[in-house]
């Protein structure tokens, strides 16, 4: 069912148009019967003219049952185009005409068709290539994950041998200078640190298989840059070592 199907069609008749057939019935009720028979009949009369009234009555609550559920069925009908509308602008991986069922055809039509189907290739195929950029990517931040800690932990032997070597010749020249002796000993130099790694970014994977990158793809690599400043940062007090 579609909001384009036809609605059914109602009939109604008010009550003036029902009282408006001559009434026969009205006239008899009022004759006074003289017989037995004419008791019985006038009796019979009066009961079917009884269920008559109540078949009015009944037909009317349809009649008024009838149109309300007309209206709600609008409703329906109003709220399904809405959404019918709304699903048509949605971007679909299949071409049909306006919903209905009839035979497409032509020569426009079958152009379409193919530019559709066109189109719903490359984006299956741009899809799939980024499913393989992002499987590339995963690797390639385990790999960098791994190399860099071992480069941290470089870092931290580094430093910690530079910390000691001018810590013992602080000592040394300390201890000169409190027997007033000259202090010739040159000041040792420390060992210069590993250059950080860069991180790898998601942006390059997916581009390189012409995947479009969204912006919350394109921010997962950020996380780096901080990590990146503080060893730039470290890196820079150990040179001031040297400068002392």
């Amino acid at each position: 069912m579609t909001s384009s199907d036809p609605m059914p069609k109602t009939t109604t008749r008010t009550r003036a148009q029902v009282t408006a057939i001559a009434n026969t019935t009205a006239a008899a009720l009022t004759i006074q019967p003289t017989t037995s028979n004419e008791l019985l009949l006038l009796a019979a009369l009066h009961e079917a003219e009884s269920r008559n009234v109540h078949a009015e009555v009944h037909a009317f609550k349809l009649q008024a049952s009838n149109i309300l559920n007309k209206a709600y069925t609008e409703r329906l009908r109003k709220a399904l185009q809405t959404k019918e509308e709304k699903q048509g602008k949605k971007k679909g991986m299949k071409l049909v005409g306006d919903g209905l069922a009839k035979l497409l055809s032509g020569d426009e039509f079958y152009e379409l068709a193919q530019a559709k189907e066109k189109e719903v290739c490359e984006v299956l195929r741009q899809k799939e290539e980024q499913k393989e950029g992002r499987v590339a990517y995963d690797v390639a931040v385990e790999e960098w994950a791994e190399a860099d800690k071992e480069r941290k932990d470089e870092w931290d032997t580094i430093k910690a041998n530079n910390a000691k070597m001018k810590a013992a010749s602080d000592k040394r020249k300390a201890a000169a200078v409190k027997m007033k002796k000259k202090f010739t000993e040159l000041k040792p130099k420390s060992k210069p640190l590993l250059k950080v790694i860069p991180r790898p970014n998601l942006k390059d994977f997916l581009d390189s298989g012409g995947g479009v990158v969204s912006a919350s793809e394109a921010g997962d690599d950020t996380g780096s840059d901080g990590d990146e400043v503080d060893d730039a940062g470290t890196e820079g007090s150990a040179s001031d070592d040297d400068d002392d």
